[in-house]
């Protein structure tokens, strides 16, 4: 039972990313670098440009897209803003070709504001 779980787990998940990475081949952006493994439920972006993760991830929640600030991730001597991080362990395919293009749009006003 387990073995059946975790193998429709897996196809879900890769699903899921194999979506992200289309989504993305359609929405790139310059400054920014994508990581987007084949399977496993979280991606990475990184910016490129300076940006107010604070308020980027403000504008997003208030788009009901949450992000993880990945500032919480790194020891206080390597601690950056510039990366964030997305799961797609809770969000629906139609979710993810709705919000990336957000994602994107929103990352690039709050790197110009800067």
């Amino acid at each position: 039972m387990f073995d059946q779980y975790s193998k429709r787990l897996r196809e879900l998940y890769a699903r899921r990313m194999s979506i992200l990475q289309e989504v993305l081949a359609v929405n790139r952006h310059q400054d920014m670098v994508w990581n987007v493994p084949e399977s496993g439920f979280f991606a990475c972006v990184k910016v490129q440009q300076p940006i107010d993760p604070d308020n980027a991830l403000k504008l997003l929640a208030a788009q009901g897209i949450i992000l993880l600030d990945t500032r919480t991730c790194f020891l206080n001597e390597y601690r950056t803003s510039e990366y964030f991080r997305i799961s797609i362990s809770k969000t629906s395919e139609e979710s993810i070709r709705r919000g990336i293009p957000i994602v994107v749009s929103v990352l690039n006003r709050c790197m110009q504001r800067t």
